[in-house]
């Protein structure tokens, strides 16, 4: 018996039968177990199934050795745990395993409290769990291209719609290469929008500007993406009409064209005519022709190149209505890669925060699992939903990243789920970046009906609308997305002037015990109007925003649509481009508390929009102008508003920041701000990732997009 390690001694019966003979304890493989008691089975690449799984490596004249497929160590798994009382640990050796369908867990492959099953990475290799599909048979063509043709492709069994060479994500050609065509006008022309409501090709049509497109013989085969206000939707194109410079799309938009602005924005994907730069890639969907044109030395025969096939790669997933659950299962340093967007005729994912999106894993009434030290990569659509019935789980130091859609989505959009409640889960630890890329509306985590689910110590940015959404009620309706907790997290650099109407933290509804404390917000900017950093929208009702550094912003740090009972305190407001404060809408009841804030500015404004009148309390804030130039409150003056029973005890003073012009809000000695936010200014020290600087410095390697070149002025 081998001593070295802790292995299960299997007895191969028959076929894919295994018994448990007996399980040793380990003091040299690594796990994330409870108990010292534990089974191991071991997976690789190189391994074989009709070996018995309980080595890392082959012993030669032994049956010993590690299986090969996910499905075989499944398999054994089910049978160790009809014996087994300490946890079963599966090894996973380092390499590619390719998927032909989702990897499902069911309540069948659960563990239990004091004996999880763990699927973890082996000592310091990485396994790659994909769901792309390796293409090879390039034919060089005379102008250099590569191409290839799949007959998949053609029928319809594959949709290829991302490429990624050489571990590297390459762009679908486009036109205009950077930046947007707009639309001359929209359908009908001359023709008000209240009026055009009416005509369902509103939706459909728009006219274009001369050279921007033309009815080019592969015109059917190629896309357009309509950029709205917070949405953006992606559109089969149907045809286009010449004679009238009329473009038809396959799928109608969520509101008329030029809904927003009359003038949209729009690019075209996927046309022969775009073809023109290295690193492209061109798909014919008539004849399931493949073309790249390769960047300066990449060859076909050194190259690996994989378009992604499968949807799903893991699901967790129980029945509700019998009562089991997929639980206690972990993962622990694994690296899943590859998930396909779905995009079929009659989809154009018009919907805010890209949530008819799903996601490459997908869990539902699962419980008490984990994902740790994970990376999710590469993928088409959100890296992770936690769905109904999900409870008590965790994903904690995980890297989601090259993301078509979004990071993760917690709760379902749809209220027929209330009985399923998601609740109880942490996201915590965790560096999402690089998202959107498909799909620019997606969110990077964003909490939908579910509630006391924690968001902590999360790294976000580099994506193009909002960080965070906490909430999935419009007005003041009860709500399913309570007590939730977004705290010590570090969102930064988002919108890059693409989409309006975002916040770095946005919530909806009626959220009552949601709290969001202690977040590092900077660099948010919208197209438009709503590049904002704390943004309570659509009835947003009884949340604490409190100790949170908010800067660089462009259209508010704080900025109420509509809502009541929200307080605000002991937060560092400064520097957006416009207001620092704003308002929307005045109703008939407090919209909010300021108190204790400080807010600080260089433009003369520390007021925006609807904060005239009263319907508000504020108190003991500070104010200050860097500039030293004198300011008012829209007009009015501080004696004055603290005339009309406003901003009692608030002061402008020179709050003791080191040097807050350059963002440095360190506190001087005896600073008059240091009573106020003391707490903002420690929490900003910390917020962000945790650990150890190989990965809290994760962040600083990021070479951050420029802003949109098209965004607009405030």
């Amino acid at each position: 018996m081998p001593t070295a390690s802790n292995i299960c001694l299997l007895a191969v019966l028959s076929g894919l039968s295994l018994a448990v003979t007996s399980c040793v304890t380990s003091n040299n493989v690594s796990n994330v177990a409870t108990k010292e008691s534990n089974c191991n089975l071991f997976v690789s690449p190189e391994g074989n199934d009709a070996w018995d799984g309980a080595a890392p490596d082959f012993r030669p004249k032994t049956p010993t050795g590690p299986f090969r497929t996910l499905q075989r160590a499944q398999e054994a798994v089910r049978t160790l745990r009809q014996t087994a009382d300490g946890p079963i640990t599966v090894h996973l050796r380092g390499g590619r395993y390719e998927l032909k369908d989702t990897w499902a867990f069911t309540p069948e492959d659960s563990g239990s409290e004091g004996a999880p099953v763990i699927w973890q990475a082996y000592k310091n290799e990485t396994p790659v769990i994909s769901g792309g599909q390796r293409i090879e048979g390039w034919t060089v063509e005379a102008d250099g291209t590569w191409s290839v043709t799949l007959p998949d492709a053609v029928n319809g069994q594959w949709d290829i719609n991302q490429l990624f060479v050489n571990g590297a994500r390459r762009p679908r050609c486009r036109l205009p290469k950077t930046g947007f065509f707009r639309i001359e006008s929209p359908y009908p022309r001359n023709m008000e929008r209240k009026d055009r409501q009416a005509d369902p090709k509103a939706k459909t049509f728009f006219y274009y500007n001369e050279g921007d497109l033309k009815a080019w013989p592969d015109i059917s085969n190629g896309f357009i993406m309509m950029y709205h206000a917070w949405t953006a939707s992606l559109h089969h194109i149907s045809q286009v009409h010449e004679d009238e410079r009329l473009a038809e799309l396959a799928e109608p938009t969520g509101r008329i064209m030029g809904h927003f602005e009359n003038q949209q924005r729009y690019h075209v994907e996927n046309l022969q005519v775009a073809f023109t730069d290295p690193g492209e890639w061109l798909m014919d969907y008539r004849t399931g022709t493949l073309r790249y044109r390769p960047l300066p030395g990449e060859k076909p025969e050194t190259s690996e190149v994989i378009a992604p096939r499968v949807h799903t790669l893991l699901s967790l997933k129980g029945d509700g209505d019998l009562g089991v659950y997929a639980e206690y299962l972990q993962f622990h340093g694994i690296s899943f890669q590859h998930s396909s967007f779905l995009h079929p005729r009659g989809m154009s994912h018009d919907n805010q925060a890209a949530s008819s999106l799903s996601a490459a894993i997908t869990m539902q009434h699962a419980l008490n699992c984990r994902f740790s030290a994970c990376e999710m990569t590469h993928l088409g659509e959100y890296a992770l939903h936690i769905a109904q019935g999900c409870n008590h789980n965790q994903v904690i130091r995980c890297e989601l990243h090259d993301l078509g859609g979004g990071g993760a989505l917690i709760g379902m959009r749809d209220s027929k789920y209330a009985l399923e409640p998601t609740e109880y889960n942490t996201m915590e630890n965790c560096f999402v970046h690089n998202a959107g890329l498909m799909l620019p509306a997606a969110v990077g985590v964003a909490i939908l009906k579910a509630s006391y689910n924690q968001l902590i110590h999360n790294e976000i940015c580099d994506l193009y609308y909002s960080a965070v959404s906490v909430g999935w009620t419009w007005g003041y309706a009860s709500s399913s997305a309570n007590h939730n907790l977004v705290a010590y997290n570090h969102l930064h650099h988002i919108g890059y002037g693409v989409l309006s109407d975002m916040g770095a933290v946005y919530t909806l509804g009626d959220s009552p015990g949601t709290v969001i404390r202690g977040n590092l917000i900077h660099d948010v900017f919208s197209y438009s109007y709503g590049g904002w950093g704390l943004y309570t929208d659509e009835g947003s009702t009884d949340i604490l925003w409190e100790n949170n550094v908010v800067y660089n912003t462009k259209s508010g740090g704080i900025h109420q649509h509509y809502g009541k009972n929200n307080i605000f305190r002991h937060n560092i407001i400064a520097f957006s481009k416009s207001g620092q404060i704003i308002r929307t809408r005045i109703e008939e009841h407090s919209s909010f508390t300021l108190q204790e804030n400080v807010i600080v500015f260089d433009n003369a404004n520390p007021y925006g929009g609807n904060m005239h009148g009263a319907h508000y309390a504020a108190h003991d804030n500070i104010y200050w102008d860097v500039t030293g130039a004198p300011f008012t409150f829209l007009g009015k003056s501080l004696e004055d508003l603290q005339h009309d029973g406003l901003e009692v005890n608030s002061r402008i003073v020179d709050p003791g920041f080191v040097n807050a012009a350059a963002f440095d809000f360190r506190l001087k000695p005896n600073a008059p701000a240091e009573p106020l936010v003391k707490d903002a200014v420690a929490a900003m020290a910390i917020a962000g990732l945790e650990g150890d600087p190989e990965w809290t410095s994760k962040p600083k390697r990021i070479l951050f997009k420029e802003l949109s070149k098209d965004m607009q002025p405030n």
